[in-house]
């Protein structure tokens, strides 16, 4: 039985952000700025102060952008008469903050004052904060984020070889790295029971479409189907007694589906065996800034490590006909 294969794809929704930062990169390049003070950013988010007793989490700290960097965590505590109780949340778009897990500060109280607490940030999110209560009495403190934010002559290209390394990882396994939406095209239903859909892995499909010769689309009700997410690769699936729709379809295109695929939003959802071969990858571009390699007496096209496609071996998507 030959495979029903998707005869188009588009890109509807591009994926946030990149599954290693240029922080990443430099640090496995062993790159970095001329100085010291170049390498650091320091913004404070709670100004440090002798605060009265708040309500809970009533000092609410300034968000700070720190996607694509290394971030540490300040908390710089002074003479504490009461209670002090602080954490740190984080956002997508520095209006809605959730409790980062692992964020929460040491309690501090006169028996433990006068001290600094540092926390490593290592969530995914762009924004960060610390929020903090005051109870029983006032406390001094403050709190600061910071950032290794190394600048590099070739920050540009870095970045650049970041997105190259994605795409390709992402052809050769079939699938998506960070969430992003895809819309599939096929010319007619298939003659079985399923549709495969040509990019994993499959969090979830959001629609099934099809379109008739006077070129209205109708959704297919997602009571007709079943979703196999864990499939390799995944499927759209009649659901039981259920069939394809019956009519002549529009000559172009006629069948859509749209699919959320992806391992995650964030880098940390990334198996790391694909975080590797994206570093052996961009360190192979960044030290061969040629698609020819000379050396030999035939010169010929620069191939990817073989370690890159033995790393993503594993998670590459197989299709039987």
């Amino acid at each position: 039985m030959l495979e029903h294969r998707s005869i188009a794809r588009t890109l509807y929704a591009a994926p946030a952000s990149e599954p290693l930062s240029l922080a990443d990169v430099k640090i496995y390049l062993r790159l970095d700025s001329d100085t010291f003070a170049d390498s650091v950013a320091e913004t404070q988010t709670i100004k440090p102060s002798t605060w009265a007793v708040t309500p809970a989490y009533g000092i609410v700290g300034t968000g700070v952008d720190v996607l694509g960097s290394q971030t540490l965590v300040v908390l710089n505590v002074g003479t504490c008469a009461g209670t002090l109780t602080s954490k740190i949340q984080e956002s997508d778009d520095n209006i809605s903050f959730t409790d980062w897990t692992g964020g929460a500060f040491t309690v501090r109280t006169a028996a433990n004052d006068e001290t600094t607490q540092e926390i490593e940030y290592t969530g995914g999110k762009q924004y960060v904060r610390v929020v903090a209560t005051v109870a029983s009495d006032v406390c001094s403190f403050g709190a600061m984020i910071v950032e290794r934010t190394a600048t590099h002559a070739d920050d540009a290209l870095l970045s650049s070889l970041i997105t190259t390394a994605r795409v390709h990882v992402e052809s050769v396994i079939w699938g998506s790295l960070i969430t992003q939406m895809w819309d599939f095209f096929w010319d007619r239903f298939p003659s079985y029971d399923r549709f495969r859909i040509p990019r994993g892995p499959l969090q979830e499909i959001t629609g099934v479409y099809y379109t008739d010769t006077d070129g209205t689309e109708t959704e297919f009700l997602s009571d007709y189907y079943i979703v196999d997410t864990a499939g390799n690769p995944p499927h759209v699936k009649l659901g039981y007694g259920q069939s394809w729709p019956s009519l002549e379809l529009y000559p172009v295109n006629p069948i859509r589906i749209r699919a959320v695929c992806g391992f995650g939003d964030t880098s940390t959802d990334i198996p790391t065996p694909i975080r590797q071969a994206m570093l052996l990858y961009i360190s192979t571009l960044y030290e061969q800034r040629t698609a020819i390699l000379t050396t030999g007496a035939v010169p010929k096209l620069l191939p990817a490590p073989f370690a890159v496609e033995a790393l993503l071996s594993p998670y590459r998507a197989w299709v039987v006909s």
